[in-house]
């Protein structure tokens, strides 16, 4: 019960890293195999150069393990089915098991979660501000409180439940949230990485797309196209946001190959790479 009043939760934890730490112990590894994993997978990304105690690399990790290899003796159980539903899951669904195990472990999550439901539902969008002054009423005047939930915000967008409208501070629902339609007409590509394509105006995710090469992404082929928040098994002459309506492309044919592509607006989209397996 003691759990309730502490806010524990104090990291930027991203969804690989606890899918990670999952598959280690669903392969049997002990503490300090998970241990070593861990320090190998996050040395170039947190406290990089650093290797005293306490810095954000160990106290992310700790998060890590208490998610999922020592967690509280009574949460034993369900870190066990929870485990079992991993390993049966797609990985796109991972998140649903991954935010419940969150959840119970650090209730502050939960509360800090429940704020931001709240708050969308009345308004449609969460401004960072009004989420800290109500978890401050609940866990007290603490900068402690401000951090992690600026922290658990960042996790939130990183697992794609909020994104950027724009305005500074303020977020909405993100693409965990949206109906995303897979191409029918995808097909693999030798060679291609993945590019996670979004509107430049509201940031809402378009599309995923397979590219080869590293020059400009100037077009889109139809067949290239993984999934996205529009239907791409509908005929479109133009791309638009389904945010903020914005032009993203312009559907055409291209030759020699008479294949169908998107010209996209150059100043309208923004991408990165992404890693989808």
């Amino acid at each position: 019960m003691l759990r309730l009043g502490q806010v524990g939760f104090s990291q930027r934890v991203r969804l690989e890293w606890l899918d990670t730490t999952a598959y280690l112990v669903m392969a049997g590894n002990d503490r300090s195999a998970v241990n070593a994993a861990l320090q190998a997978m996050l040395s170039d990304k947190l406290s990089v150069g650093g290797q005293g105690k306490g810095g954000s690399r160990d106290k992310t990790m700790v998060i890590l393990r208490k998610t999922w290899l020592t967690v509280p003796k009574e949460l034993v159980c369900l870190r066990n089915e929870g485990l079992q539903l991993l390993a049966r899951l797609p990985r796109e669904r991972h998140i649903v098991v991954h935010w419940g195990m969150v959840m119970a472990v650090y209730p502050f999550w939960a509360s800090v979660a429940a704020i931001v439901g709240r708050l969308l539902r009345l308004q449609g969008s969460v401004a960072a501000a009004h989420v800290q002054r109500r978890a401050r009423e609940q866990y007290g005047e603490r900068e402690t409180v401000s951090r992690a939930v600026r922290r658990i915000l960042r996790s939130f967008h990183d697992w794609g439940v909020l994104q950027e409208t724009g305005e500074k501070g303020v977020k909405q629902k993100g693409r965990f949230f949206m109906e995303i339609y897979k191409n029918p007409n995808s097909k693999k590509v030798r060679g291609s990485h993945v590019l996670e394509v979004c509107c430049a105006y509201c940031k809402c995710f378009i599309a995923h797309y397979r590219k080869v090469g590293e020059s400009n992404l100037v077009k889109m082929y139809n067949e290239r196209i993984i999934d996205g928040s529009i239907d791409f098994s509908k005929h479109h002459g133009a791309l638009f946001c389904p945010k903020c309506g914005e032009r993203i492309a312009t559907r055409y044919i291209t030759k020699p190959d008479n294949k169908e592509a998107y010209r996209l607006v150059p100043s309208a989209f923004n991408k990165k790479k992404v890693n989808l397996t």
